[in-house]
């Protein structure tokens, strides 16, 4: 909700203002914005940023943190950092398989291309 200003308390706050126009101007516009319910532009440009406006634009900067990101999610994996991104997923996905449940054993092999060989073995679970 944006902050408003009844107009007595703009005629009483300007009324008596001594300051020059220069000095003054950007509060004024700021107050008769608040006056007639109105966004500043600083404002109308904060509703504007949302993430879906932010990736969209994709700037550089979130390029390049997207990037080392990615780099250190390799890293951390131990896999080569020139992966596909499918070859990333099938990846993920059987490490996902083979941790969801202990009765389950997983053997993914991959290869050089995009073929990914994997095979899901599942095995009863014991009676309690």
């Amino acid at each position: 909700m944006l902050p408003t200003l009844s107009p007595q308390e703009f005629v009483a706050k300007w009324r008596s203002a001594t300051l020059k126009e220069r000095s003054a101007a950007q509060e004024h516009f700021i107050d008769v914005c608040r006056l007639v319910g109105q966004p500043t532009p600083a404002e109308a440009e904060l509703q504007r940023r949302t993430l879906t406006n932010l990736y969209n634009q994709r700037p550089t900067w979130l390029d390049l943190a997207h990037h080392e990101l990615d780099h250190a999610v390799l890293d951390a994996y131990g896999w080569p950092r020139d992966l596909g991104d499918e070859e990333v997923l099938a990846r993920l996905l059987g490490l996902n398989l083979e941790r969801s449940l202990p009765s389950r054993k997983l053997g993914c092999k991959y290869s050089s291309g995009n073929t990914h060989v994997c095979s899901l073995t599942i095995y009863p679970l014991p009676k309690v």
